[in-house]
């Protein structure tokens, strides 16, 4: 894993510089982008950058770690493309990935949702 990359990408993130980021990122090649690190912080640039299209592969990656950390990451996600798509006025689709969020991460909560997502909420979700 190239440290020096990772570090330089996650310094442009805190300065909020995503476009560099992103650049930094793809130096790594494509089995350091796997890691689940690198994963998490490309999934954060996707994030700030509404690359969409990237980014529920790598999701979908993160939610299957075994740490926390990148299951809530991938939730979260999951949870801002549900809104952006929901907006769009696709429903269905955006309670796909609302659906992703939870099992992404079980202990997700109401913290991390927009109230009116809540529609989208399967059933006993709290």
């Amino acid at each position: 894993m190239n440290l020096e990359v990772l570090n330089r990408a996650e310094g442009y993130c805190q300065l909020e510089l995503w476009k560099d980021a992103w650049d930094a990122m793809e130096e790594l090649y494509n089995c350091e982008k796997a890691h689940p690190e690198a994963a998490a912080i490309r999934l954060r640039i996707v994030v700030a950058l509404s690359m969409w299209e990237k980014g529920e592969e790598v999701a979908d990656h993160l939610s299957e770690s075994a740490r926390i950390e990148y299951k809530r990451t991938a939730a979260q996600y999951y949870l801002k493309r549900a809104r952006v798509i929901f907006y769009e006025g696709d429903p269905p689709e955006a309670r796909r990935h609302f659906q992703k969020a939870v099992g992404a991460w079980p202990g997700i909560d109401r913290e991390f949702t927009d109230w009116d997502l809540m529609e989208l909420a399967p059933e006993g979700f709290e």
